[in-house]
């Protein structure tokens, strides 16, 4: 067994891949090199099509000429067409358009100043597609949760598609905690994934062992980006009903899925929906949650795969098996 790594700044956050292969060779270790630049060059062409930080990137192009008709990129056009998915089955938790609540509460680099105006009516047309690949916006949107969920899927299919399965025993991408895997770790034991702990972020509130051939598992807590807006304390979850950031009593929520793109749809939905996954969400979903008392809130599908809690836990919960709507 050898494992290789490869670690690298992209979409604002750390990336690492990591790489176990069953067998080792020049041939196999000259692979995983070109491999690795490929995973780079890949990532940066993600980064110029998706990101809102970068002001010739094709997202911003777009958000520039909100209520035009737009030529874009296929891959772009994959990207929309998955948030439009996830913007409906989170029952319009996940709404791209909240980036423009962001930027009114001071969150910096959230949105060029200049586009919060040409922003249209908020309602469920917020994207017309005039053909496969010319589409028009109602108003200003980011993709960066979704985006770097697409991206580290993306990434992680490389490298299953690199290697045969006499070859590749596992793989890990993380960017910045969304994370994928695949295979198993070269223990030969299944991956265990931490989760971080919102009151210490530090150190870890549970641990998952995460059993699947191919998973995701992402994270969405309001510690990691909460600032002060004028005599309050808000944060980047932001409810597009009320136009503010989430008001409940979750820290964090973490959330497996086939996809990373799907996963962090999962935690965002969860977090605004107070804890539980919206009516609207396709069932078999695991998720824990973090609340404010320090309890660990988890579906039972999920409880199968906790392998530990910190000792500081009020309480670990199963979650019924029932929906909150979104109406």
């Amino acid at each position: 067994m050898t494992t290789y790594t490869d670690q690298y700044s992209a979409m604002g956050s750390p990336f690492a891949v990591r790489v176990d292969l069953l067998c080792a060779d020049k041939t196999l270790e000259a692979q995983v090199r070109q491999l690795f630049s490929r995973l780079r060059m890949a990532t940066e062409t993600m980064e110029q099509c998706l990101s809102r930080f970068r002001r010739d990137s094709e997202l911003t192009q777009l958000n520039a000429r909100v209520g035009e008709a737009v030529r874009i990129s296929p891959l772009l056009s994959e990207v929309l067409k998955k948030t439009e998915v996830a913007y409906r089955i989170s029952g319009r938790m996940f709404d791209p358009r909240v980036i423009r609540v962001l930027q009114t509460i001071g969150y910096a680099g959230a949105l060029d100043s200049r586009l919060i105006a040409e922003a249209g009516e908020d309602g469920a047309d917020w994207i017309v597609w005039h053909e496969d690949d010319v589409v028009e916006i109602a108003a200003p949107i980011d993709l960066g949760g979704i985006g770097k969920g697409y991206t580290v899927d993306f990434l992680a299919k490389q490298v299953e598609q690199t290697f045969s399965q006499e070859e590749l025993a596992g793989v890990l991408v993380n960017a910045g905690g969304d994370v994928r895997l695949y295979g198993r770790q070269d223990s030969g034991e299944p991956w265990t994934v931490g989760v971080e702990n919102p009151f210490s972020p530090t150190d870890l509130f549970a641990a998952i062992r995460v059993a699947d051939e191919s998973v995701a598992v992402c994270t969405s807590s309001k510690w990691k980006r909460k600032w002060r807006h004028g005599d309050r304390e808000v944060h980047h979850l932001i409810d597009p009903q009320s136009g503010q950031p989430a008001s409940t009593s979750v820290m964090s929520v973490t959330a497996l899925a086939s996809e990373a793109a799907l996963a962090e749809v999962l935690t965002k939905a969860v977090f605004i929906n107070g804890g539980r996954a919206p009516a609207e969400f396709p069932e078999g979903e695991r998720y824990l949650v973090i609340n404010e008392a320090r309890e660990l809130l988890c579906t039972s599908a999920l409880a199968r795969e906790l392998v530990w809690v910190t000792p500081a836990a009020t309480g670990v919960q199963v979650i019924a098996d029932e929906r909150i709507g979104t109406d």
